[in-house]
């Protein structure tokens, strides 16, 4: 899953871009891990819809790169299922994906 979110930033980043992987404790008994990219990021009103299956938004759903829409929705069920969240943190420039999972001490 955590694969799945640094392949995704590489292939919607520049090759001058850069992706940035970061884990922090985030509470007693949680890992905060955020992954971030200097891409042309999300539009604004496909945020909502990006961790639903099979959905690729803008230029990307004309693109023949493999994908099926369905690597977020699967990254989104698996945190889930381990007691986490995952969600699309606000960024200045690019995307950032963040979730939370629980851990333990």
């Amino acid at each position: 899953m955590l694969f799945n979110l640094i392949q995704n930033a590489i292939r919607h980043t520049p090759a001058d871009g850069s992706v940035v992987v970061r884990a922090t404790r985030a509470t007693e008994g949680a890992i905060d891990i955020e992954v971030a990219d200097s891409g042309p990021g999300i539009a604004h009103g496909e945020r909502d819809r990006i961790f639903e299956p099979f959905f690729q938004g803008g230029d990307r759903a004309a693109r023949s790169d493999g994908g099926a829409g369905l690597g977020l929705a699967i990254s989104r069920a698996i945190i889930q299922a381990h007691g986490g969240r995952i969600w699309l943190a606000d960024a200045e420039v690019g995307t950032c994906v963040r979730f939370l999972l629980p851990c333990e001490d």
